[in-house]
């Protein structure tokens, strides 16, 4: 595992100290999101593992067994958490690497709206 990932893994699960006075649901997403990411990655696949985290959970087709009241939330706190992709993806990884996540992420929407 690429060093990047593996900080960006633990700043997830230690989303608390990064992003204070968040919800408890967006801690739980932290950690649940730094256990779906692969070996190394980029931020298009950061991107794309965000979004799939969401509806992963939003649709009920995983089942964490660290965050089971990710579960219980209402469909409403799956659609404000998209609008954290960039604020997650700043606590986590560099400032470059966040960057080309926000960046990313405004392609995805121009193509998709």
């Amino acid at each position: 595992m690429d060093t990047e990932t593996e900080r960006a893994k633990e700043r997830l699960r230690d989303l608390r100290e990064h992003m204070p006075g968040e919800n408890e649901g967006l801690y739980q997403f932290g950690a649940y999101l730094a256990e779906r990411m692969g070996e190394t990655i980029t931020p298009g696949a950061f991107n794309l593992s965000f979004v799939s985290a969401i509806h992963s959970l939003r649709y009920g087709h995983d089942f964490p067994t660290e965050s089971y009241s990710l579960l219980t939330q209402p469909q409403a706190f799956f659609t404000g958490l998209k609008s954290k992709l960039v604020s997650i993806s700043k606590a986590a990884f560099s400032k470059e690497f966040s960057e080309e996540v926000q960046r990313t992420s405004e392609r995805i929407k121009r193509v998709t709206e």
